[in-house]
Formats: C-alpha cells, sequence, structure tokens
C-alpha cells in the first residue's frame, strides 16, 4: 500500500471507502487512492479526513476531524459545513446514504446534504432526543440503529429516537453489526453484547476495549485498541 511516514512525521489512517472501484483510505495528512501507485489526493493534504463517502464519479464527500465537511469535485476541494460556535460540530464521526441523498453524523448532531453533497440543514442530536453523540448508525428496514457514548439507541427514518438500551457493564457502544442472524454490538469498556429483543446481553470475550465489528464472507472480525480477533 503506501508508507504513513512523510519526513519525520508520522500519519494515521482512520478508515475506508470505494470511489470507481479504488479503495481510499481517509487519513490524518489528506485522502489517499490505494492502488499499484497509491497517492494522495492532493487538494486534502494536510487535511485531518476521519470519513469518506463516494457521491458521483467526480465527486466524494469528506469529513474531517477538527473543521467540518468538505466536497472533492473535479480536482476541487469546497468546505459545505463548518460550525463556528460549537467545534464539536466540526468533528465529524460518520457519513452514510439517507432516503435519496447523505447523512453525516457529528459529535453534536446530523448534517443532512442532497445528492449532489451540498448542504439542507443540521439539527443536534438533542432535537432528536439523543445524548450525548453518535460513534456509528447501522440502517435498519424503520430507520436506523445507532451506537452512542451512552447507549444503543432505535432512530426513525426521521432521526427520531424511538427506544434507547444500555447494559450496566458498559458506558461507550461503539458499532454494532449482523451476523448469523444476530445483530452483535461492541463496546469501547463492555467488551462484546448481543442485541436480543429489547436487551443488550453480554457476552464472554477476551477483550473489553473493542473499537469495530464487521461480517465480511460470513465471518465476524472484531477489532480491539491491542488486536484483530475472528
Amino acid at each position: 500500500f503506501f508508507p504513513n511516514i512523510e519526513g519525520d512525521k508520522q500519519y494515521t489512517s482512520w478508515s475506508m471507502f470505494d470511489h470507481l472501484g479504488n479503495v481510499l483510505c481517509a487519513t490524518s495528512n489528506g485522502i489517499m487512492v490505494l492502488n499499484d501507485s497509491s497517492y494522495l489526493l492532493p487538494q486534502t493534504k494536510g487535511l485531518f479526513c476521519l470519513v469518506g463517502i463516494s457521491v458521483d464519479p467526480n465527486t466524494i464527500l469528506i469529513g474531517t476531524a477538527k473543521e467540518g465537511l468538505f466536497k472533492w469535485s473535479n480536482n476541487q476541494l469546497e468546505q459545505v459545513y463548518f460550525n463556528s460556535e460549537n467545534a464539536f460540530d466540526n468533528i465529524i464521526v460518520q457519513l452514510v446514504p439517507y432516503q435519496d441523498h447523505f447523512l453525516a453524523c457529528s459529535k453534536h448532531g446530523f448534517i443532512e446534504l442532497d445528492q449532489k453533497g451540498n448542504l439542507i440543514q443540521s439539527t443536534s442530536y438533542a432535537e432528536n432526543g439523543i445524548t450525548p453523540y453518535i460513534m456509528h448508525l447501522k440502517a435498519l428496514d424503520s430507520g436506523f440503529l445507532a451506537s452512542t457514548t451512552t447507549s444503543v439507541e432505535f432512530l426513525s427514518k426521521e432521526l427520531e429516537s424511538t427506544r434507547s438500551l444500555t447494559n450496566d457493564s458498559a458506558v461507550v457502544y461503539s458499532m454494532a453489526e449482523d451476523h448469523l442472524d444476530t445483530t452483535w454490538v461492541v463496546s469501547m469498556d463492555g467488551g462484546l453484547f448481543s442485541l436480543l429483543k429489547d436487551a443488550l446481553i453480554s457476552t464472554s470475550f477476551p477483550d473489553k476495549q473493542l473499537f469495530s465489528i464487521k461480517d465480511v464472507a460470513n465471518q465476524l472480525w472484531i477489532e480491539s485498541f491491542t488486536a484483530i480477533y475472528s
């Protein structure tokens, strides 16, 4: 792939996404295109990128660690959202398709964008009955399953909280994934949980600090701060 060291600086990689058949990586130094001749999108160099999503063949949306949302289109970079009054709203933790357009989650609220990546509106989590902020969204037929820093929330298609689940063993829930007819939830301080009906059930697991979970070809992969499990 590519070295994450440039001169005496070391950069971190945060997430990957697909664009035109290429894998792109959001890094603390911009968006990296991973192929036989991996390169950094020059317009994004120096931008601390956390997430990205492909909008169309010429456009991607980029969520950053402190500068809000950007749109890269036809080799031009444009800032499409920045909250000058709330720094937490400029930390973009996720970008997902939403109805016929796109949705960004910051540490403060939801940011809706149209099919071309232009801003529609933003709302705080408090307005939707969610506190304090979302770590991950999983699409459901009825809306979303949100992993948050206090609970697992069921959200309607209008992004309003309809049900909240907690477990005394955990505080911060980081991600949810389906595997073999079961929804699994990982926590940064409580380990692994299964979601059964209206309860989060703690499951025996060798690690408590779990960051992400993903089903790949019917095999479940779980990432902690120190190891990767399958």
